[in-house]
């Protein structure tokens, strides 16, 4: 649990390095919007990670599942998609592959917790 709060806090760091990066390849400001969906299959994972984001600003969608944030995606608009790698059905890679095809706007952070 300690490695998830850890992981989280670097998070808004994170998140800001990818806004700026996209601004520059846009050559536009970014949507004012800030959308982040988590994807982890582990529940006190996704709860972690939304809390503090929340407490950051974000407006968070959690899904648990690749097929479920799919969905989520089609029907909101999202920024950037945090998701694990280690996930039943479909992988992380999998499921990023998938976002990068149909939203390619939409910035993309992987997460795991193998050692």
């Amino acid at each position: 649990m300690l490695d998830v709060l850890h992981t989280a806090s670097r998070l808004q760091k994170i998140c800001d390095c990818a806004r700026r990066q996209s601004e520059r390849h846009s050559g536009m400001k970014a949507a004012k919007e800030k959308n982040i969906l988590v994807v982890d299959d582990e529940e006190t994972v996704r709860d972690s990670l939304a809390s503090i984001l929340s407490r950051e600003g974000y407006r968070v969608s959690m899904a648990e599942s690749g097929d479920e944030a799919l969905r989520i995606l089609k029907d909101q608009p999202i920024q950037l998609v945090i998701s694990d790698h280690n996930m039943p059905q479909m992988t992380g890679i999998e499921f990023l592959k998938l976002v990068r095809e149909r939203h390619p706007h939409v910035l993309r952070i992987m997460l795991t917790g193998a050692g």
